[in-house]
């Protein structure tokens, strides 16, 4: 399967349902289910998701959770809902959130289209790595660490920063 980019509607979607995933969960301890409203696509499509969780402070976004899974886990959606829970209160960098946080979370999923190898050779790194595009997963026996497309754009990284 190709991965074909999600609409701003899908995307905005997502975001609710992250939104209302932690809501829930904080609120009345519940983990939801997809709404009947869901889009098919993102009941069908096995991608990874992240969804990142910022809180608005002084004028500021400072990071709260960032959790996901970054291959496919069952579907987009279910994805969503629990890496959503787990960003509000499995990130070890920080304490688990309270429903009073909620008026100053920001939401933001991203989908991941699946892993791609870099090339052999490392001189090829550079060209195989676009900045705001591409995400970066490295892995050595049991330990994983994923960084975002987003994050070298945010840090005002180059190809070879980012790397």
């Amino acid at each position: 399967m190709s991965f074909r980019p999600y609409s701003l509607e899908e995307g905005a979607f997502l975001v609710r349902l992250a939104r209302r995933a932690v809501e829930e969960y904080l609120t009345r301890g519940a983990i939801i289910e997809p709404p009947a409203d869901t889009p098919q696509r993102l009941l069908r499509d096995p991608y990874g998701v992240f969804t990142t969780i910022e809180k608005l402070a002084g004028g500021k976004l400072e990071l709260r959770g960032c959790i996901g899974y970054p291959e496919g886990y069952r579907n987009v959606a279910y994805a969503t809902i629990y890496s959503a829970i787990a960003a509000c209160c499995q990130d070890p960098r920080f304490p688990a959130m309270t429903s009073d946080e909620l008026d100053e979370a920001v939401f933001e999923v991203s989908v991941l289209s699946p892993l791609r190898q870099l090339p052999q050779n490392p001189k090829d790194y550079l060209k195989a790595v676009e900045v705001g595009r591409h995400g970066i997963v490295v892995r050595r026996g049991f330990y994983s660490g994923l960084l975002l497309p987003q994050v070298p754009v945010e840090e005002c990284w180059d190809s070879e920063e980012f790397l």
